[in-house]
């Protein structure tokens, strides 16, 4: 990264504090060691909060370059078990508005899009197994339904709702496997606790003198 510059955080009451500066290299506040991470010409967050919501500013030479808002949504939990139905849940108020599309996606990839009263689905998704409920507008429920989850479907959807007041929620799928009898020539096994990794959030700082 080339220049100087200073990325700072607008916050709800629109008050600024400092993220980190550019010179030469970037140098994280405090309170972000460790948290923010330098990537060819862009920055990373790393261990996202709650906290870390608000409006992100990059001055570069006293002139604003760019910037970009940061939303953090915490998902919710449903566990099943393989071979079972997943309801992931997501409602928000449809009466009485113009709601342009609903969409499902997980790790960035459409499960199912529904605009102009038409549904399609993504390529690895298949339409027998995925649905939202056909009354979803008169009662403001636009659950995912998962017919018969397999070990595959497990990760992080995200329900986006497009209308006046848009809506956008997060539910996390554990699907357990059915644990395998034990046999007498089997070895002693031991379950690893999987750590689930941080979603990162990326700004890209170009500045030139």
């Amino acid at each position: 990264m080339k220049g100087r510059g200073t990325l700072k955080c607008r916050l709800q009451d629109n008050s600024l504090h400092s993220v980190g500066d550019l010179d030469g290299s970037w140098k994280p506040a405090p309170g972000y060691i460790n948290r923010f991470f330098q990537s060819s010409d862009s920055v990373m967050l790393t261990s996202a909060d709650i906290s870390d919501e608000g409006y992100y500013e990059f001055d570069c030479n006293n002139k604003k370059e760019e910037s970009a808002q940061l939303q953090v949504f915490i998902p919710s939990d449903v566990f099943v078990h393989e071979g079972e139905d997943a309801i992931l849940p997501c409602r928000s108020i449809t009466a009485g508005q113009w709601v342009k599309s609903v969409r499902w996606r997980r790790d960035g990839e459409v499960v199912l899009d529904v605009r102009s009263g038409k549904t399609t689905y993504g390529k690895s998704f298949d339409e027998s197994r995925v649905s939202i409920p056909s009354d979803w507008h008169q009662r403001a429920n636009l659950s995912l339904i998962i017919k018969r989850a397999e070990a595959r479907d497990g990760g992080v959807y995200y329900c986006d709702i497009d209308k006046v007041e848009k809506h956008r929620s997060a539910v996390r799928l554990h699907v357990s496997t059915p644990p395998t009898p034990p046999s007498s020539t089997s070895q002693p096994t031991t379950t690893e606790r999987v750590r689930t990794q941080t979603a990162l959030h990326s700004f890209r700082l170009h500045c030139e003198h």
